[in-house]
């Protein structure tokens, strides 16, 4: 829920990091943020920095390859930030998080793509720097199909900014697996009762 979600400022600096209750920063991670911003004269810019994670499932581990996000097209594909794994800057920070329902699970998506379209600059770390457990009670696997069509409410959402600049080619097909996706959730549902 996004009531879970935790703003932790860093140093005194005006630099915002964010973490599930259910996640594990690994010791380093605020301090690598931190150096990045500094060694990249980052201090007075807008942006987001974000890592790779370890996912620990239950039956497997597996480290996130993230990509790197260019423009607001890099978006349309996925989510490719997880939310306990970045840092942005608090300059001119207005963008809140849409806590409507039609938005539950994906709401960090939507506030990304806001991010970029305000001139955001993205950056990734490939290293990881968390941990995170994915098990039956997390709030992304509980809606999990449905985090399909939130994704296509959130694209959408993005889409009639005048400003959102998104490719309607790609847009088109995104919307389309994103709704097959959910679809073949469901048909697997009726099979297995």
């Amino acid at each position: 829920e996004v009531t879970d979600k935790i703003k932790i400022k860093v140093e005194k600096n005006d630099f915002i990091a964010f973490c599930d209750d259910d996640d594990i920063w690994e010791k380093n991670k605020l301090q690598v943020q931190v150096n990045f911003i500094y060694e990249n004269n980052l201090q007075k810019e807008k942006f987001v920095i974000y890592s790779n994670c370890l996912e620990v499932h239950p039956t497997l581990k597996k480290i996130t390859e993230k990509k790197n996000i260019k423009d607001i097209n890099d978006f349309i594909l996925g989510n490719q930030i997880v939310f306990s794994s970045s840092m942005i800057s608090n300059i001119l920070l207005k963008e809140r998080f849409n806590e409507d329902l039609d938005f539950i699970a994906v709401e960090d998506y939507l506030f990304w793509m806001n991010l970029k379209l305000k001139n955001y600059e993205f950056f990734l770390i490939t290293n990881s720097l968390l941990t995170i457990k994915i098990d039956n009670a997390s709030m992304s696997l509980k809606n999990y199909g449905m985090n399909h069509i939130r994704s296509v409410k959130a694209l959408i959402n993005i889409y009639r900014k005048k400003n959102s600049k998104i490719n309607s080619l790609t847009l088109t097909f995104s919307i389309i697996k994103e709704i097959s996706k959910f679809m073949i959730k469901r048909i697997i549902k009726l099979f297995k009762t």
